[in-house]
């Protein structure tokens, strides 16, 4: 009988071992898959977070100096807004997003050639809850019916944001002696924010700076002092919180 080549048995002994090794690898179980996710305990956690972790309350507000601060005060921290921004407390936060230049209004351009209507979209968005309209003293004078530039702005803001609700804020005087000419502009301000179903603050009835508050007027006896701006956010406040119960 003869016998197999020493070097074939040792062959077939390695092919042997490998063989093994192949099928112990592939024999191997695989790791059990997770179970499936429960989509009523996916939507209770979600609900959980949200609540623990709600989205920022987006305010906008649109105006002149008097909302974006000048030389005389009202910069940062001593901005109105800010100073609102501070008192609003609530379960969520407060963002407050700020469009306003220097020598602006309604049908007024400025140095900068843009009026109320172009910082619309620069302030508000779909998510906004409450937008601001302030001023504007700018427009005394100017050429083009206030009322209708006014109308304009409004119809901006609810095409971007339907939900939000409108606050406008008439255009203050440094002291009681009020110009014709801006009462007249009040009034229509006043007028097309009644029909954009807009709540509307007047600054001149109210006497924001008639007498003694006279003197939060900077020295160029036309913008507010960093007093002046904590004194307008006295009489803001209230009116934005209310607006946020009411939204």
């Amino acid at each position: 009988m003869r016998r197999r080549p020493p070097f074939i048995a040792v062959w077939t002994a390695a092919l042997t071992v490998a063989t093994a090794a192949v099928v112990l690898v592939v024999a191997k179980p695989w790791q059990p898959l997770p179970p499936p996710i429960d989509p009523v305990r996916a939507a209770a956690a979600e609900t959980a977070w949200s609540a623990a972790h709600p989205a920022p309350v987006q305010i906008a507000t649109i105006g002149d100096s008097y909302t974006g601060g000048s030389n005389m005060g009202g910069n940062g921290p001593a901005n109105w807004t800010s100073v609102v921004a501070q008192q609003l407390t609530g379960p969520a936060p407060v963002e407050i997003h700020k469009a306003a230049t220097s020598g602006i209004g309604y049908v007024s351009q400025g140095t900068v050639g843009v009026t109320f209507l172009d910082e619309v979209p620069d302030a508000v968005s779909p998510d906004t809850r409450l937008v601001v309209v302030f001023g504007s003293r700018n427009d005394l004078g100017k050429p083009g019916d206030v009322g209708a530039a006014a109308a304009k702005v409004y119809a901006a803001v609810r095409a971007i944001a339907p939900k939000a609700t409108l606050l406008v804020v008439g255009p203050p005087w440094i002291n009681e002696d009020v110009p014709a000419g801006l009462a007249a502009d009040r009034d229509a301000v006043k007028a097309a924010a009644a029909a954009a179903g807009a709540t509307f603050v007047d600054p001149i009835a109210d006497g924001w700076f008639a007498g003694a508050a006279s003197n939060l007027i900077g020295a160029d006896h036309v913008h507010p002092t960093d007093a002046g701006h904590a004194y307008m956010a006295r009489f803001l406040l209230p009116r934005i919180q209310q607006a946020l119960a009411a939204s």
